[in-house]
């Protein structure tokens, strides 16, 4: 759990979507703690669409004497739409 960790995400092509983060590091996991984390995104559009988001991961993965960088790159499609209006009283 001590070894450095980042996640970017970034919109392909931007579609008008935001990300409450685009990048993230082991502080911002459920459980920081984890030997596993888990990680909750939060994103919208100005429209419902599908949109593809491209995720570059690096970590480093230790044995005993050694550490090295690892660096992953992935592209995934998500269903995105606009923030929920504000229910009326």
């Amino acid at each position: 759990p001590d070894a450095p960790l980042r996640i970017r995400f970034t919109a392909v092509p931007p579609h008008g979507i935001k990300f409450k983060k685009s990048s993230l590091g082991r502080k911002d996991a459920t459980d920081p703690e984890s030997k596993l984390p888990r990680f909750s995104v939060a994103l919208r559009g100005t429209e419902l669409t599908q949109a593809s988001v491209a995720v570059a991961l690096q970590f480093w993965l230790c044995q005993k004497l050694v550490c090295r960088p690892v660096h992953s790159h992935e592209t995934l499609t998500v269903d995105v739409g606009p923030a929920a209006a504000p229910a009326e009283p």
